[in-house]
C-alpha cells in the first residue's frame, strides 16, 4: 500500500510538472487534465486489492487521452504495473480480455502517438511509420513482459500452495495411519489379555472346584490323598495366577512405553494343547 501510494504520488508530481510548462492550452483544459490525473492516481489505491477496478479506470483514462491528448503522459508508466497485478490476481475467464488489451492498447497508442502532428518537423509518412512501429514494439514489449511476469508469479504461488496443501494432506494421512495402527495394536493387546485372563481363570476355577470337592467329600479318598491333591490344586492355582499376572504386566508395558520393547510370549497354539490339558486335568488322573 505504501509503495503504491508513493508511485501514484510520483506520477502525480511528474504530470503536474509536465503541464506546468505547457503554454499551448488554457487554464480550463489543464484543470480538466489535472482532474483526470487525480482520478487515475486515486484509483491506484486498489491496485493490489482490486486490480481490475484500477485497470478499468486506466483503460477509460487512456481512451480519453488518445482522443484529446495524442502524446505520452507520465501516468502511462502505470500500465505495465497494473497489468502485472491483473495477470497475478485475475481469474482465467477474464484474463483473456486483459491479455487482448496488451495488444490493442499498444496498437492504439502507436496510431495516436506515432501519427500525431508535430510543429518542429514536416509531415513524413516514413518518419511517422517508424515512430509508429517503435512505439508499438516498445509498448507491447513492456505490457507483455509485465503480463507474463505476473503469470509466472501466479503459477509459482499456485504451485507452492499446492505443495503446502500436499504436505498438510500427507501429514494428516500419516497421523491417521499412526492412529489406526495404534488402535489396531491396542485391539490386539486387548484380545491377548482377554485370552490370557479367560484361560487362567478357567484353570483357577477348575482347580478351585476340584480342591473344594476334595475338602468336602470324604468318599474321594483318605485324608492324606485329599490333602496332597488339594495342595497340588493350590499350587496349580498359584502358578497359573502368576503366569497370568506376568503376561498382563508385559502387555500393559506395551501400552505404557512402546520404546521399551517388552518381551511378549507368543499366543498359545496347537503345540500347547498337551500342557493345557495337563493344567485342566484336575486332581484325578481319570479326568
Amino acid at each position: 500500500m505504501i509503495l503504491d501510494s508513493v508511485m501514484a504520488f510520483l506520477v502525480l508530481i511528474a504530470a503536474f510538472a509536465t503541464w506546468g510548462h505547457d503554454t499551448n492550452h488554457n487554464t480550463a483544459y489543464r484543470a480538466w487534465m489535472a482532474l483526470w490525473v487525480l482520478t487515475v492516481c486515486a484509483s491506484w489505491v486498489w491496485a493490489r486489492t482490486k486490480p481490475e477496478v484500477t485497470a478499468s479506470v486506466l483503460v477509460a483514462s487512456h481512451i480519453l487521452q488518445l482522443a484529446v491528448y495524442p502524446f505520452p503522459s507520465p501516468q502511462n508508466t502505470l500500465v505495465p504495473l497494473i497489468l502485472y497485478q491483473v495477470s497475478l490476481k485475475t481469474d482465467p475467464p477474464r484474463r483473456r480480455f486483459w491479455l487482448a488489451m496488451c495488444v490493442v492498447g499498444p496498437v492504439s497508442a502507436g496510431v495516436s502517438w506515432g501519427f500525431a502532428p508535430t510543429i518542429s518537423e514536416p509531415f513524413s509518412y516514413k518518419a511517422h511509420l517508424i515512430r509508429f512501429s517503435v512505439i508499438i514494439i516498445a509498448c507491447m514489449a513492456s505490457c507483455l513482459a509485465a503480463w507474463f511476469a505476473g503469470s509466472a508469479t501466479r503459477d509459482r504461488r499456485q504451485t507452492m500452495a499446492a505443495l503446502r496443501q500436499r504436505a498438510i494432506d500427507l501429514e494428516r494421512e500419516r497421523d491417521q495411519s499412526i492412529r489406526l495402527a495404534t488402535q489396531e495394536e491396542r485391539a490386539k493387546i486387548a484380545r491377548d489379555m482377554h485370552d490370557i485372563v479367560a484361560h487362567s481363570l478357567s484353570v483357577i476355577v477348575v482347580q478351585a472346584d476340584g480342591g473344594a470337592y476334595l475338602a468336602h467329600h470324604e468318599e474321594a479318598g483318605d485324608i492324606e490323598t485329599r490333602l496332597s491333591a488339594s495342595g497340588q490344586a493350590l499350587d496349580t492355582i498359584a502358578t497359573t495366577a502368576r503366569h497370568a499376572l506376568d503376561e498382563t504386566r508385559r502387555l500393559v508395558g506395551v501400552l505404557r512405553d512402546n520404546d521399551a520393547g517388552p518381551q511378549l510370549a507368543p499366543t498359545q497354539g496347537l503345540d500347547d494343547i498337551p500342557n493345557l490339558i495337563k493344567e485342566m486335568r484336575g486332581l484325578s488322573p481319570s479326568l
